[in-house]
C-alpha cells in the first residue's frame, strides 16, 4: 500500500531515460510513494519477450539502492512457482516496454490480468513505460501489430480512457478520434 493510502499508477512513454548508474526518475518516484525504507520492486519484461538483459539491467541499476528487486519472467515458463504470491508481496510493480498486445495475451493465459487488478486494489504502486504504460488503460495506440499504429482495446482497464505512448503522432489521428475518442489522455469518470 502506498504511504498516502491511495492507489497510484505511473505510466510513461517509451524510450525511458535510464541514466547509467542511476535509478530512473519515475521508478524512484514510485519507490518513494511506498513510504518503505526497503521497498520491494518486481520487474516484468513480458512485452520484450523476457529478454534476460532487461532483468540484468534492472538488478544492475539498483546495486547499492535499498530497494529489494525481483523479477517475474513468463518465458519459456514462469521463473517462480506462484506468480500471484510474488506480485502481491511487492510494494512496486514495474512493467517494461515491447509488444503490449503480446504481453496482454500472455498475461491473460497466466492469469496476470486478474493478479494485476488485485495488486491495484491492494494499493501496490504500478508503473511502466511504453507497453508498461498502455497496459493499465482501457486501450491506446500501438505498433504491436506492425509499423502502422493501430488501436488496442484490450488493456487492463484499471485507468479509463486511452494512452498514447512515445512514438505516436502528437497530432490527433483519425484512428484515435474514431476509436478512442480522447487521444493521448486518461479520462477520469
Amino acid at each position: 500500500m502506498a504511504a498516502d493510502g491511495r492507489r497510484h499508477i505511473i505510466a510513461i512513454g517509451g524510450g525511458m531515460l535510464w541514466p547509467e548508474g542511476q535509478v530512473p526518475v519515475h521508478l524512484e518516484n514510485a519507490l518513494r510513494l511506498t513510504g518503505q525504507r526497503e521497498p520491494r520492486l518486481c520487474a516484468l519484461n513480458t512485452a520484450g519477450g523476457d529478454d534476460p538483459r532487461s532483468a540484468l539491467l534492472m538488478y544492475d541499476c539498483f546495486v547499492g539502492h535499498p530497494a529489494r528487486v525481483s523479477h517475474l519472467a513468463l518465458f519459456p515458463m514462469p521463473n517462480v512457482r506462484d506468480p500471484e504470491d510474488l506480485l502481491l508481496s511487492q510494494d512496486v510493480i514495474f512493467v517494461g516496454g515491447g509488444s503490449v498486445a503480446n504481453m496482454l495475451a500472455v498475461w491473460r493465459v497466466h492469469g496476470l490480468d486478474v493478479i494485476m487488478r488485485k495488486a491495484w486494489q491492494a494499493g501496490i504502486v504500478l508503473t511502466g513505460s511504453s507497453a508498461g504504460g498502455i497496459c493499465w488503460f482501457e486501450g491506446g495506440t500501438t505498433d504491436s501489430f506492425g509499423r502502422e499504429l493501430r488501436a488496442l482495446t484490450g488493456g487492463l482497464g484499471l485507468l479509463p480512457g486511452s494512452y498514447r505512448s512515445a512514438g505516436s503522432p502528437v497530432v490527433e489521428t483519425p484512428l484515435e478520434t474514431r476509436f478512442l475518442g480522447d487521444p493521448g489522455c486518461a479520462r477520469r469518470t
